[in-house]
């Protein structure tokens, strides 16, 4: 038997609110990817967002067939604390590059985004 106590990393409510930000990146943008302006998958958007959220240069492997992946973290280990602070880091990107996003902070926090 073993117990682990851990804080909490997220709740639905903060999963839920990142996911439409998300989707508007996805939705309005283009991205350079192999050399092509295309438009990447929200999932994608996280993963470039999440490693300029946390400042870091992204760790870069080899796939199996010559590709590259890139490696980092992921939001699923933020703790509960860290998320207003991902949420306005998302919002300000969104801002900066004229992403309009379809969730208001009003309706975040009905759905219980900020718990």
């Amino acid at each position: 038997m073993q117990i682990t106590i851990e804080g909490v990393k997220r709740t639905n409510g903060n999963n839920k609110h990142q996911w439409p930000i998300l989707q508007a990146f996805s939705d309005q943008l283009l991205w350079p990817v192999n050399g092509a302006m295309v438009k990447i998958t929200a999932e994608e958007w996280k993963t470039i967002l999440t490693a300029a959220y946390r400042q870091e240069s992204p760790r870069v492997a080899q796939g199996l067939d010559g590709g590259m992946v890139l490696l980092g973290h992921r939001t699923r280990e933020f703790k509960k604390e860290e998320w207003p602070d991902w949420i306005t880091f998302l919002e300000s990107v969104a801002a900066d590059r004229e992403v309009k996003i379809p969730v208001s902070k009003k309706q975040a926090a009905a759905m219980g985004c900020y718990e």
